[in-house]
């Protein structure tokens, strides 16, 4: 039994002996071997090009080995070979090859992948292929596109002046890791791109170009000759033994050289690919390194050198400065009323006060801006470029290696049908380059997909990603389809039930991992890797429902990110070393810049408008606001801290960390975060280096708005079938009240939530004031606000001076151009068009939640497939057809008011009609002018 058998659990044996199908069922049982192999079984191979020499095309097996090896005929006219003749020249030119037995091939290249099967061509060529000399070992266990070995005399000095094994700390940035021998490549931490060979003297980079190979070595030689000359000064780190566990030497070792100690033999038969992550390096529970073992092995007091982290109080000012003006204007409306009952004695007028509650939900949001405007224009800007309590514009003092082992990061990427050439190879290469970075750093770092679609997609799709995350040396796990055998996807937004489903599985691996590691004395690599696997083995067959492979388990820090997510390369050692240093922080939100995808203008205004939305939230933060706002991705959180909300689900018995009742999982983690003294940091430092990707259509927008509305509705109230029970707000509100959130961030948060009730009830306000402005002009009480007065204040507001005073401040404290700011504004029209045409999808989403009724939402596209005028415009009026009747309804009604009805019946006053017009029409034209695809006439 092998790690590519975990895809199924009950029954693979006779899924084996009988199955052929050409299609994966839900219910079916098929083995991830049979599905690599085909109806055949053919087994897969690895191919071996040999460089100049011309052997017999007949395929031969090595002696103690299953790869197959084929020799081809070498050719000068052949674009591959030409390359490995170029990387052989430039390597011999700059002497990289001076030590190097010149009839031992040096120089690997890849040179075609069709499935499983992998072809290399290499330099020097040489008639037999030794099991595990350089070749054999490159193709087996590292599998890049390119891989060299290099020896000349710097390198030889440098490992003569190091003892034993551990790693050398070139500089702070380099810690380069060095193996006995060349076997041992298949433990090396692949994302490095390179490894010292002890016993050859000799050094080894791989990567996925010549370019970046001889690059890479180049830089590599420029560092050991400033080591060597500092050789005083050299430091041989000793860190904890790296050993992965599921390495591509699997597939090739048999059951007799996998013992597991005690456990008995495990089969490694596998096509997982190298982890990067070590064992020791993790825990089973929430005693992490950073609880403890990490801080005693620092002999620095890194607190000591960051300054004090000041809290400020200008968001406060703000704050009460807003709420005084809701009050002024609530005064108002008193003072009316009285003046009203002294002058006609109507008391039912004081009915008019029961509205002072939504009056202030609705306004808190409106005089915040109003206030913020004045600050980004008048206010203070010192404060920005200084860290505070929960803003961070610069860079913690960093960890080194020197001073001990840095913090494993997981990296935790839910995915769900997103393609996999477009969308997730570009993320996980991203990733690749900053694990890269951090493990040359001294650190350590894994990448874990919790795939929700994996099992939902067709075969020839789910193939190709298992080989993906294989290649690439990624843990993943993926859960059943809805409904499958019984399997229940819990919740209305299914990304927390995802989560919570992979990190039980990484949680139970874990515990039993190292409850059992325990009872072997001085585990080597190869039985830990053995023992990691049977667990994982145990683990899926009684879970029974999932798939799953390579390293799942979880380190210290948790790095959550999207499936089309950019990462800067150069970003672990930073966000781990605030963390260490400020242990009361349980989530970093990295401020984000936009990924264009498409580059339409529908793009471009909702990335304005994300850009708009980060400035905020960082000048917020920067202005003392004490809890910085979790956005749920591109975050790194604290696992401990985690762990520390766990709670038992009573529908299945399991452990769970997101709430899976609440579409709002972030803010709901935020408060109970907060409940528990932990507090949230938004950092700017990497100035968008974090990009992520936004709402590629209108449709997605308006259901991301529509997901948000109805969060804050399950956030503030119950549903009206619990009132008679007397639970009018949720319990989850009543967190939020006694919670350590201050008090102005509290106002903030507030403020923000009842914006989407001000836009929900919008449009059935601006009905009602069209009849009471059109039928009652100057009969109606003065204490009402008529809307045109409200609609000509919020256009000033939101419209014209907050977005001046975005370029204002941004100006002020970026030194953005003002030009390419002024040229933004022109979005602030469209996007005034889309929020006038939110308050139907708002309402149906709001009532949603208040009737109980099954509203959900999948995943946002992230890449857009060609369309026209032609598919988009049915497309838009299925998908909102009530609201283009009401539409219809209302534009039918307005006309007949002012045209085709008796004059006293008329109405024609700009005042009321102009409002609802303008409401009614951005509801109509939103789906359509605000749709690119809409706009092609293409046939």
């Amino acid at each position: 039994m092998g790690i590519t058998d975990y895809f199924v659990s009950k029954g693979a044996t006779e899924a084996k002996q009988g199955k052929n199908s050409t299609d994966i069922q839900q219910n079916e049982i098929l083995t991830f071997p049979e599905m690599l192999a085909g109806p055949t079984g053919a087994s897969p191979r690895a191919q071996f090009t040999i460089g100049e020499t011309h052997l017999s095309s007949d395929i031969r097996t090595l002696q103690g080995h299953n790869e197959m090896i084929s020799a081809g005929k070498s050719d000068f006219k052949d674009p591959q070979f030409i390359v490995v003749n170029y990387l052989h020249d430039i390597c011999l030119g700059n002497g990289w090859l001076k030590l190097v037995d010149p009839l031992e091939p040096c120089v690997v290249k890849m040179n075609s992948k069709k499935g499983n099967e992998i072809g290399y061509r290499y330099l020097p060529a040489c008639d037999e292929i030794a099991p595990y000399s350089f070749v054999d070992c490159a193709a087996r266990f590292l599998r890049s596109d390119v891989c060299v070995r290099v020896s000349f005399p710097v390198i030889h000095a440098i490992l003569d002046i190091l003892s034993s094994k551990g790693t050398v700390s070139l500089d702070a940035d380099h810690n380069i890791q060095i193996i006995e021998t060349v076997a041992d490549l298949q433990w090396v931490r692949k994302s490095q791109n390179c490894a010292f060979i002890r016993n050859e003297k000799s050094l080894v980079c791989w990567a996925d170009s010549v370019q970046e190979v001889t690059g890479f070595v180049r830089n590599l030689e420029n560092k050991m000759v400033d080591y060597v000359w500092k050789k005083g000064n050299a430091v041989d780190v000793k860190g904890e033994d790296y050993v992965p566990r599921v390495t591509f030497a699997s597939v090739f070792q048999s059951s007799s050289e996998s013992d597991v100690g005690s456990e008995g033999a495990v089969e490694i038969i596998g096509q997982n690919a190298v982890s990067q992550v070590s064992i020791s390096e993790k825990s089973s529970d929430s005693s992490t390194h950073s609880d403890g073992n990490l801080n005693e092995k620092k002999n620095l007091d890194l607190e000591q050198q960051s300054s004090e982290r000041p809290v400020i109080y200008i968001h406060a000012t703000v704050s009460a400065f807003a709420i005084t003006l809701v009050l002024a204007w609530a005064g108002l409306q008193f003072a009316q009323v009285t003046k009203e009952i002294r002058a006609e004695g109507n008391y039912l007028i004081l009915l008019s006060l029961l509205m002072v509650l939504p009056y202030f939900l609705f306004t808190s949001f409106f005089a915040s801006s109003v206030m913020s405007t004045l600050l980004y224009v008048f206010g203070p800007i010192s404060q920005m470029n200084k860290n505070s309590y929960s803003y961070s514009v610069h860079k913690a003092p960093r960890l080194k290696a020197a001073h001990g082992s840095l913090p494993h990061v997981t990296i935790q990427c839910p995915v769900y049908k997103e393609k996999l050439e477009s969308v997730i190879k570009p993320t996980i290469k991203s990733l690749q380059a900053a694990i890269r970075t951090y493990e040359l750093q001294g650190g350590s770092a894994n990448i874990f997909i919790n795939d929700d679609g994996l099992q939902l997609v067709d075969r020839k799709e789910a193939l190709e990603r298992i080989e993906y995350y294989e290649e690439c040396g990624l843990g993943y796990v993926a859960r059943p389809g809805h409904g499958v055998n019984g399997f229940v996807r819990k919740g209305r937004f299914k990304k927390a039930s995802n989560m919570n489903y992979c990190l039980h599985i990484s949680k139970l691996v874990d515990t039993r991992f190292h409850e059992r590691l325990e009872l072997i004395e001085n585990p080597t690599p190869k039985e830990e890797s053995g023992l990691y696997l049977k667990i994982l083995e145990e683990v899926v067959r009684e879970e029974g429902k999932c798939w799953a492979g390579g390293d799942i388990l979880l380190g210290d820090i948790i790095l959550i990110i999207d499936s089309d997510t950019r990462v800067p390369e150069d970003c672990f050692v930073d966000s781990v070393s605030e963390m260490e240093q400020s242990p009361e922080v349980a989530i970093i939100q990295h401020a984000s810049g936009v990924m264009m995808v498409v580059g339409n203008y529908w793009e471009k205004m909702i990335a304005w408008f994300t850009n708009m939305i980060y400035f905020s939230i960082s000048c917020v933060s920067g202005n003392g606001l004490t809890m910085a706002a979790f956005v749920g991705h591109n975050a790194f959180l604290r696992w401990s801290a985690i762990q520390e909300l766990a709670y038992i689900d009573e529908d299945d018995g399991r452990t769970k960390y997101w709430s899976e009742s609440h579409v709002s999982e972030d803010f709901e983690m935020t408060l109970k975060l907060a409940s528990l003294g932990y507090t949230i940091r938004i950092a700017t430092y990497h100035d968008g280096g974090f990009k992520e990707g936004v709402s590629l259509t209108v449709y997605d927008e308006i259901t991301r708005w529509s997901k948000y509305a109805f969060g804050c509705a399950e956030i503030m109230f119950s549903p009206f079938k619990d009132w008679w029970k007397g639970k009018i707000f949720a319990r989850l509100f009543f967190v939020f009240l006694n919670s350590h959130i201050s008090l102005p961030c509290k106002f903030s948060i507030l403020g923000y939530m009842g914006t989407y009730y001000a836009i929900a009830t919008s449009l059935i306000m601006l009905v009602a004031n069209y009849f009471i402005v059109g039928y009652y002009d100057w009969g109606y009480s003065r204490v009402y606000i008529d809307a045109m007065k409200v609609f000509v204040s919020v256009m000033v507001v939101f419209g014209c001076a907050t977005q001046v005073a975005y370029i204002i401040g941004r100006y002020r404290i970026y030194k953005h151009s003002i030009y390419t700011m002024v040229l933004e504004f022109r979005y602030s029209i469209l996007f005034s068009v889309f929020l006038g045409g939110l308050s139907w999808h708002m309402i149906v989403s709001i009532g949603s939640y208040f009737f109980s009724l099954n509203l959900q939402w999948g995943a946002t596209a992230k890449d857009i497939d060609d369309s026209n005028f032609f598919k988009e415009l049915p497309k838009a009026i299925k998908n909102y057809k009530f609201m283009y009747i009401l539409c219809i309804f209302l534009i039918a009604g307005m006309i007949a008011l002012a045209f085709f009805v008796p004059y006293a019946f008329q109405i024609r006053l700009l005042t009321c009609a102009l409002p609802l017009g303008w409401s009614v029409a951005s509801h109509f034209l939103s789906p359509i002018v605000l749709n690119p695809q809409l706009m092609t006439f293409a046939w």
